[in-house]
């Protein structure tokens, strides 16, 4: 029995710890992404997968057919399909649909383009009993691999026009993607198994396809896609699996480190969306990591396991998410248009938590003590929170007339850190004080990067 699952229940606003190595650790900061659009595409009998999203346009497979879902009109429509074939593992690029159509008595598998304008259906370079597959499209190219050269090949065709071997070598190749420009193709090759494979480009030099190496590891690389400025892809590394990237035409190679199992990245305009498997359990999130700004967002929470997503960055600025949702064979497809906050958008802070009191009661303590400075920012904020030269206190003058508050707890001294506690959402500040504050008193101030202020005034014994 099919269980109900409400997409407004699905899109939720959740954060996590995270950082991102360039050669080191760098923390990251994050923010809350409003929705603006909310979509359940397709969540009828049978299975749904494998959804590609170009601004208003969605493609995915439908048990035996291709499917595409209009965001701008919310109309949901087949790609027309032939007698006894079956149409898988589509993408889309312009209103066009590229697809693979096996025939079931023959067993040929040819590479087709749907045009959603004229709703008509051409085959890219036809050929004789061709065996083509994992069709992809940017602009007006078509990429795919043709099983019929030496294995299996990178052929690029374009629309109306010749198609042009890009590859030519012993190696397996797969999971070709192309560029929004329709002038940069990312692969997998892979020496020896399908499954230990490396990334590979060709670029469109005006031309030939000039094909590079960008990754060349023991470890296993794998679902590379590219925005045309650079190219993501997942990466087995020590047992732990990540989202790298790197500049198309190759440079240093950037890793996202989360802890568990990160997965299927897709990308465009920056934006870096894909799936979290968190450590213990089995079933991924959707998130989504903005490279320019170095933050991370949560797309979902939910007990279904969301897969094979897609991402475009539309011309106002929001970002439009697909997915699947559910295992298979009963998988459904959803979507989601966003918002991400604003860089300097403040933080949601209400007040000092115990054992602190905020101003302007004074909290009283003995000196050289570290006292436990807790706050909330309404979710992770990362760790890079306080502005330059912060926090920071000064002596003040202690007045007999205000309130006192004795410190309920303190810890042992050690340098002043900053942590944050995911189950309580709760940042902990421990300051340490020094002893020859004795029979003084001072202000402490919190100035985040938001450029709020916030006191807590203390008198020390």
């Amino acid at each position: 029995m099919r269980l109900f699952r409400p997409l407004m229940a699905i899109v939720v606003v959740l954060l996590l710890v995270f950082s991102i190595r360039m050669f080191a650790v760098v923390p990251i900061d994050s923010g809350v992404p409003s929705v603006v659009l909310p979509v359940t595409v397709n969540v009828g009998a049978g299975d749904q997968y494998d959804p590609h999203v170009v601004s208003n346009l969605a493609s995915y497979t439908s048990d035996a057919n291709v499917r595409y879902y209009d965001f701008f009109t919310s109309n949901d429509s087949q790609v027309p399909g032939t007698p006894n074939t079956k149409d898988e593992l589509s993408d889309v690029s312009n209103g066009k649909i590229a697809f693979a159509r096996l025939d079931l008595n023959t067993f040929n598998q040819s590479v087709m383009v749907f045009d959603t304008l004229t709703a008509t259906t051409t085959e890219v370079d036809p050929q004789t009993s061709p065996h083509r597959s994992s069709a992809a499209i940017g602009s007006n190219t078509v990429a795919f691999i043709d099983s019929d050269l030496a294995g299996g090949e990178v052929v690029a065709a374009q629309l109306g026009g010749d198609a042009t071997r890009v590859t030519n070598d012993t190696r397996f190749d797969q999971r070709p993607q192309v560029a929004p420009s329709g002038t940069v193709i990312v692969y997998e090759s892979c020496a020896s198994s399908p499954s230990n494979c490396d990334i590979r480009q060709a670029a469109w030099n005006g031309a030939t396809w000039a094909v590079s190496s960008l990754t060349n590891n023991a470890e296993p690389e794998a679902n590379p896609d590219t925005d045309g400025v650079v190219v993501v892809y997942d990466a087995q590394r020590a047992g732990d699996r990540d989202i790298y990237w790197q500049a198309v035409g190759g440079g240093a190679e950037q890793r996202l480190e989360l802890a568990g199992e990160q997965r299927n990245p897709s990308v465009s305009g920056g934006l870096i969306a894909f799936e979290s498997v968190a450590v213990g359990l089995t079933t991924g999130d959707l998130f989504v990591y903005q490279i320019a700004t170095n933050r991370l967002f949560r797309i979902t929470s939910t007990p279904f396991d969301e897969s094979l997503n897609d991402v475009s960055v539309l011309s106002n600025g929001q970002v439009r998410l697909v997915w699947n949702s559910g295992p298979s064979p009963d998988r459904d497809v959803y979507g989601a248009t966003i918002e991400l906050p604003d860089v300097n958008t403040p933080f949601n802070f209400s007040s000092f938590l115990q054992p602190v009191d905020p101003y302007p009661t004074f909290n009283v303590m003995k000196a050289g003590g570290a006292v436990p400075v807790r706050f909330s920012l309404g979710g992770f904020q990362g760790l890079s929170i306080f502005a330059s030269g912060y926090p920071k206190s000064q002596i003040i003058n202690c007045s007999t007339s205000a309130l006192q508050a004795d410190i309920e707890q303190t810890v042992t001294a050690g340098n002043s850190t900053l942590s944050y506690d995911a189950t309580t959402d709760q940042y902990t500040y421990v300051w340490k004080t020094d002893k020859s504050w004795a029979g003084t008193c001072r202000q402490l101030t919190i100035r985040f990067t938001d450029n709020t202020d916030h006191v807590a005034n203390f008198r020390f014994k």
